[in-house]
């Protein structure tokens, strides 16, 4: 029993297992928070619930007196999460009286750690110091809550943990900006996860037609294939845009070799800002496989 115990702490995917609660291999991969900032976009009903609230058990219970703070979009999503927990709680052999106290909105365990969850807003966040931090339904939190509150609840923490999940939504916002960043090989502190449909067991191909068949386009790709969707009157979809783009290395001018770039600009009014974009093909010094000519395809930058 030692020995389960020893590793249930040190591996979430085991810690679930043991617990009755067995994660799937894209949940476990997702939540082994290898980098500071995790990002993960989900579809619906992939389980995303299921998994943070399983994180937040596992961080608490694997190390005393440990700060997990959950935040959710609305006071409502908020309460569900944190039932979740406590229901996973409740039935976890391996936590059997450790829960010395639950509330609404706290779950407090008897080696010191506790679990809190609070609707997105500056006055429920401010204040807390935390261990890990879980933004759930990240796209829809406001951004200067997330920014200016939810996130800075970490700083005073070297070791912390941050999760930013969500269904995602529009190409634009701080949760698709951390989105991206985590896709980029070169930035250490961030790794970004894409679940599917296809990878959940227990949704169907039937239950997914009939969605496909009762959504708009644009909500189903978001909301049941887990994609950032565009503007309705988008010119270039959002994977056609993502396949056009790769890592590049920057040059000094000195190297350049009068390539044309063509450059847009858009002067800003108001409150916006002006824009200034270059386009043109670069050598991706062998990023991308030949094309069938045999040469290096290149990409936009």
């Amino acid at each position: 029993m030692r020995e389960e115990l020893r590793r249930a702490r040190d591996d979430l995917a085991t810690f679930a297992t043991l617990a009755g609660f067995p994660l799937t291999g894209y949940q476990a991969e997702s939540l082994r928070l290898e980098q500071r900032t995790t990002v993960i976009a989900a579809p619906r009903q992939t389980g995303k619930s299921y998994g943070l609230s399983l994180l937040s058990l596992w961080w608490g219970f694997r190390q005393r007196d440990q700060h997990v703070l959950l935040v959710s979009a609305g006071e409502e999503g908020s309460k569900r999460l944190l039932r979740s927990i406590a229901n996973i709680a409740a039935r976890n052999p391996l936590l059997q009286g450790s829960v010395l106290n639950e509330t609404a909105s706290l779950l407090l365990l008897s080696n010191g750690s506790e679990i809190r969850s609070v609707p997105a807003s500056e006055r429920q966040i401010r204040g807390w110091s935390v261990d890990l931090l879980i933004v759930d339904e990240a796209t829809y939190v406001p951004e200067d809550v997330l920014l200016g509150a939810a996130l800075p609840t970490t700083a005073a923490r070297p070791e912390a943990k941050v999760v930013l999940a969500s269904t995602p939504w529009a190409m634009e916002g701080a949760f698709y900006r951390f989105f991206l960043q985590g896709r980029d090989e070169s930035v250490e502190h961030t790794r970004s996860f894409q679940w599917k449909l296809a990878d959940a067991p227990w949704i169907t191909q039937e239950v997914v037609e009939q969605y496909r068949a009762t959504l708009p386009p644009l909500r189903f790709r978001a909301e049941f294939e887990g994609e950032f969707v565009g503007a309705t009157d988008a010119l270039f979809p959002l994977r056609d845009l993502q396949d056009a783009i790769c890592a590049y290395r920057l040059i000094e001018p000195s190297e350049a070799r009068r390539e044309e770039v063509v450059v847009g600009v858009d002067w800003g009014r108001a409150f916006d800002r002006h824009a200034i974009v270059a386009l043109g093909v670069v050598e991706d010094y062998g990023v991308n496989a030949l094309n069938r000519s045999g040469f290096h395809a290149g990409c936009l930058v």
